[in-house]
C-alpha cells in the first residue's frame, strides 16, 4: 500500500535548501537591491508532485554578511538554518550542501520580487521570492501528540501505522510513519477537524484518513483510503508530546 520512502528526498531538498539575500522589509515598492537583504520573503515553489510555499527569514549576522533560516508547511520543517547566503551586484543566490538545492535570482522592480531558478537534484523550477511571511496553519486543538494503529491490508500483511502532530507558532502539523516499511516523516497536508471528526491527505502516496475522536481524546477510530480501497484503521494516542521534526542543517 505504501510505497517504501523516506521522508521524501525531494520535499526535503526543497525545504532546507540555502538562501541568499534579499531586500530590505521596507515597502515593498521602495525596496531595492542595493538594499539589505535583511527581513521575510515567500514564494511559490512549483513541482510536477506538489505546490511548496517557501518561508525565508534574513537577518544581518556583521556588515555584508547574513545569515537566516528557511522553512515550509508542506515539507512540516521550519527553521533550518540557511548556509552560504550570497548578496552581491544585484544577484540573490544561495544553497545548501545537504541537499544539493540552489538559487540563484535578481531583483525585479517591476514585482517587487526576487526572480531565478531554484535547482534540486530532481529538477530546475522557476521561484519569486517576494516580502512577507507565510500564513501560519490553523492550530486545531486536541490532536497534539503520538499516536498508533495497525492496518490490516486485507488480510495479506499488517503495517503499524504512525501519526505524530504537533503544534506552534506555525499551526498544527502531522507526519506520519511507516515503520515497518521503513518510512518516516510522510507529509500530510489538508490537516482539518469538525467537532470530533478529523480528516487528512497523504499526496506523496494518494492516500487520506478520516476518523473519529473519541469523548475522552484517547483513540480515533476511522478509515484509511487509498487506490479507491478503504480499510479500517484505529489510533491510539500513546503520547500526549510529539517530537518535531529533525532538521536537517
Amino acid at each position: 500500500i505504501f510505497r517504501k520512502m523516506r521522508c521524501s528526498a525531494f520535499a526535503a531538498a526543497l525545504l532546507f535548501a540555502s538562501t541568499a539575500a534579499l531586500p530590505t522589509l521596507a515597502p515593498a515598492s521602495a525596496q531595492q537591491p542595493s538594499q539589505s537583504p535583511k527581513g521575510d520573503w515567500t514564494g511559490d515553489l512549483v513541482t510536477p508532485q506538489l505546490t511548496y510555499t517557501l518561508g525565508i527569514h534574513i537577518d544581518e549576522a556583521s556588515p555584508g554578511k547574513f545569515k537566516g533560516t528557511i522553512g515550509s508547511h508542506q515539507t512540516g520543517r521550519w527553521g533550518t538554518e540557511l548556509q552560504e547566503l550570497s548578496f552581491a551586484d544585484g544577484t540573490l543566490s544561495f544553497n545548501v550542501p545537504t541537499t544539493n538545492a540552489t538559487f540563484t535570482g535578481k531583483w525585479d522592480p517591476a514585482a517587487s520580487a526576487w526572480t531565478g531558478a531554484y535547482k534540486t537534484p530532481n529538477g530546475t523550477y522557476p521561484l519569486k521570492l517576494s516580502a512577507g511571511k507565510v500564513p501560519p496553519l490553523p492550530t486545531i486543538p486536541g490532536l497534539d501528540g503520538r499516536w498508533g494503529g495497525v492496518l490490516d491490508v486485507e488480510g495479506v500483511m499488517k503495517l503499524r501505522i504512525v501519526y505524530r502532530v504537533f503544534s506552534d507558532e506555525y499551526g498544527t502539523r502531522l507526519l506520519m510513519d511507516s515503520p515497518d516499511q521503513s518510512a518516516t516523516g510522510i507529509l500530510t497536508s489538508k490537516l482539518a477537524r469538525n467537532g470530533g471528526r478529523v480528516s487528512f491527505d497523504v499526496p506523496a502516496i494518494l492516500g487520506r484518513y478520516e476518523g473519529d475522536v473519541s469523548t475522552d481524546g484517547a483513540t480515533i477510530t476511522g478509515e484509511w483510503a487509498q487506490a479507491g480501497r478503504s480499510m479500517p484503521l484505529i489510533m491510539t494516542r500513546t503520547s500526549t508530546n510529539a517530537a518535531l521534526p529533525e532538521q536537517k542543517r
